[in-house]
């Protein structure tokens, strides 16, 4: 019968940890080149040393890639840095993704702003995050953009620029069968105030768009199609209308572009 890899008897003080050398459920220990014997070690032993190993450098790899790393090794002060931590911590603990919050500090830190100033803005952002959670969530289907961390933190920028609550339940609700376009709709909408139209003819522009077969990707041909009509001297509300009501016979930004730019006037 072969003998077992470990021998279950006493565990013995290693009287050195200088080297240690496993073979076949002995061990053998060095000081400084000079041999000191072999003893047996236990098998709990054994793996106890290997968790505590492969524990000491996933924790060094993860630590070194990790915010707190980013934080701790900056210029702030050490009440900034455990202020910033306690503050990332507790919303990290209420459901906020790390990735939303981490790029704020990041800006801030390489930008060399002031520890008040840093803190500041996190707290700013958790608190647009937390609202466009709730928003997200009272609307029919929203569930699916809050998964979409991308969508999320886009929902709570359009709060930082002053789009209303009610706006974003109106775009959110528009996009009930074209979820994948809701960042792009948002886009063109913060465009179209930008461009001084109405938010109640942008509204209707948006929610025309989203019926329409016009992709995503070619929602920023509207904008090109106002400027031109800019050029044209033709009003943007006259603009706007004329794309609401050509938006259901066309596919194409290029299409919808020929179509209503050189109409009669």
């Amino acid at each position: 019968m072969k003998q077992p890899i470990f021998k279950f008897k006493e565990c013995k003080k290693i009287t050195s940890w200088a080297t240690i050398t496993v073979s076949r459920g002995t061990t053998k220990t060095t000081t400084g080149g000079v041999h000191t014997g072999s003893r047996h070690m236990c098998p709990q032993r054994f793996l106890l040393l290997i968790i505590l190993l492969g524990f000491f450098f996933s924790t060094v790899t993860a630590f070194s890639e990790n915010t707190e790393f980013i934080i701790q090794n900056s210029y702030l002060s050490e009440s900034y840095k455990e202020a910033i931590m306690t503050e990332l911590k507790n919303a990290i603990d209420d459901g906020i993704p790390e990735n939303l919050l981490e790029p704020r500090i990041r800006e801030g830190i390489a930008k060399g702003a002031e520890g008040e100033r840093i803190l500041q803005v996190l707290r700013n952002e958790i608190q647009l995050l937390k609202k466009a959670r709730v928003i997200l969530l009272s609307v029919h289907g929203g569930k699916k953009l809050l998964k979409d961390e991308a969508s999320w933190a886009r929902t709570a920028n359009l709060l930082s620029i002053g789009i209303s609550e009610e706006e974003i339940k109106t775009i959110v609700e528009a996009c009930q069968k074209r979820w994948r376009d809701y960042r792009s709709a948002t886009y063109l909408y913060a465009s179209l105030i930008r461009w001084k139209l109405s938010r109640e003819k942008s509204l209707k522009l948006i929610e025309a768009v989203l019926k329409s077969s016009l992709k995503g990707e070619d929602f920023t041909g509207i904008i090109e199609t106002l400027i031109e009509g800019r050029r044209l001297h033709i009003p943007p509300e006259k603009m706007a209308e004329r794309i609401i009501a050509t938006l259901p016979d066309i596919n194409s930004a290029e299409e919808l572009s020929e179509k209503i730019l050189y109409i009669n006037q």
